[in-house]
């Protein structure tokens, strides 16, 4: 079981990692809320693409939390922040992106599900377009979000 850091930081290092991802930004094309890594040197990326804040310890041992497990357990919305909670502790789920953008901090992208699927977002086609009318066609519940890369990419088909 993969061990979830979030849950180890106190209340002050958890306000204090909220105010960076409060300023996470979104591109004019997205719904999706980013975080300038460039700009802050308590980000980084792990070797898998996500965002991921450096905390310091209670011993000064610096512990390194993945952003969008830090998002999903301050979700303002408290029914959400449950369920994203219980997923976080048991470990029985992953916090998923619906927008399969690894940067998102964007908490309404966040769900909790099992690793299959969220593994199975990677590969979704969410739209398609048949005589120049675009169609959801994501088969997930909750349907996968699609980004501005989903459209530059997007499958065509005449009738």
């Amino acid at each position: 079981m993969h061990k979830r850091v979030v849950t180890e930081l106190s209340e002050e290092q958890l306000l204090s990692c909220k105010s960076i991802a409060e300023k996470a930004s979104a591109p004019a094309d997205e719904q999706c809320l980013k975080v300038d890594i460039k700009r802050n040197t308590a980000l980084s990326k792990n070797e898998k693409g996500y965002v991921q804040i450096k905390v310091r310890g209670h011993s000064n041992h610096n512990k390194k939390v993945q952003l969008h497990q830090l998002v999903a357990w301050m979700h303002p919305d408290s029914k959400k922040q449950a369920l994203l909670r219980e997923a976080i502790l048991s470990g029985k789920k992953e916090i998923s992106h619906l927008c399969k953008q690894k940067v998102c901090m964007n908490p309404d992208h966040l769900v909790p599900e099992s690793s299959a699927t969220n593994k199975s977002r990677n590969n979704c086609t969410t739209i398609i377009r048949i005589n120049d009318k675009v169609f959801p066609c994501c088969k997930h519940s909750p349907q996968c979000i699609p980004t501005a890369q989903d459209y530059e990419e997007i499958l065509s088909y005449t009738v």
